[in-house]
């Protein structure tokens, strides 16, 4: 058993003015068994990322049918967590909305930068989203002193909202700019006001100095993830884990055919992977070299 790539499905090269490059922090959203929505991070001429989406039939290769005309979420108000950029995070029917939790980046003194969590609504289907708040819903705090990021979250029967997500800590320097952080959990009672405590999920070690990304899934009696991971002097790469409780995990390494390509689009850097099931069969999404100038790829999980 193991993962097989599809190959890259999509690059960011100017279709849009405010699709100049970049596709980070893919997101899946199933419209219906035939069309796939994947929203992701794309950077204008500034640098400046927004969200936009592209429609995919699944009925054979997966081929690009509609690219949004406008970004689904810009950048946040002047002064505002969310200034200089968003990114998407997983989006989650509730309520009779789509609940988009996104990220926001605000530029400090070079190479100091800050991330939170946004909360955006939907109304029409996920082709524009609204900001819940124009402050975030979860910030910096004594558990997490730097930023906090790239969050995966899901709602349970009983009502419990659960958040795995990315905690700086810190910079290991600043010449070259290197930056730490690890995974987190948090609870909410109802996806808004969450609790965090100093417990890390998936702690960095040894070489390892970037742990970002989180996506969780049940499967049978355990809790499985992905995740990237960026060691010394190299690129991020992806790696699984395993809890029973889907608080402490374990690590499992790279997963059987999700290794970084040999040559190519995906050979430098693997990162933000994402997943969803179709028709029974589990794909995985990742953004592939320079965190996502490269393009968008997908795997699909073969017994």
């Amino acid at each position: 058993m193991g993962w097989l790539k599809i190959g890259k499905i999509f690059e960011a090269s100017g279709q849009r003015e405010w699709m100049c490059s970049h596709t980070a922090c893919p997101s899946p959203y199933l419209i219906n068994d035939d069309l796939l929505r994947v929203y992701f991070g794309t950077r204008d001429s500034a640098n400046r990322p927004s969200i936009g989406f592209i429609e995919m039939s699944t009925c054979g290769s997966f081929e690009v049918e509609k690219i949004s005309e406008v970004p689904c979420l810009g950048p946040g108000e002047w002064g505002c967590f969310d200034d200089n950029g968003v990114y998407p995070g997983p989006i989650l029917p509730h309520a009779g909305k789509l609940y988009l939790y996104y990220m926001g980046r605000s530029n400090g003194d070079f190479p100091l930068y800050y991330m939170a969590i946004g909360l955006a609504e939907s109304e029409d289907g996920g082709v524009s989203f609204n900001r819940f708040s124009r402050a975030p819903i979860l910030d910096k705090n004594d558990h997490d002193p730097w930023l906090v990021s790239t969050p995966f979250v899901l709602r349970q029967a009983d009502g419990l909202w659960k958040m795995w997500y990315t905690s700086g800590i810190g910079w290991v320097s600043k010449s070259p700019p290197k930056s730490k952080y690890q995974v987190k959990y948090a609870e909410s009672p109802d996806g808004v006001l969450w609790e965090t405590n100093e417990k890390v999920s998936i702690p960095i070690e040894g070489e390892e100095y970037n742990l970002a990304s989180p996506w969780v899934w049940r499967e049978e009696q355990v809790w499985r993830a992905l995740y990237c991971v960026a060691e010394e002097n190299d690129g991020y790469r992806l790696c699984g884990a395993i809890s029973t409780d889907g608080i402490s995990w374990e690590k499992e390494g790279t997963p059987l055919g999700l290794e970084r390509s040999s040559n190519g689009w995906d050979s430098k850097c693997m990162a933000y992977p994402s997943v969803f099931t179709l028709k029974g069969v589990r794909y995985c999404l990742y953004s592939g070299n320079e965190n996502g100038r490269g393009g968008l790829g997908l795997a699909r999980w073969e017994k």
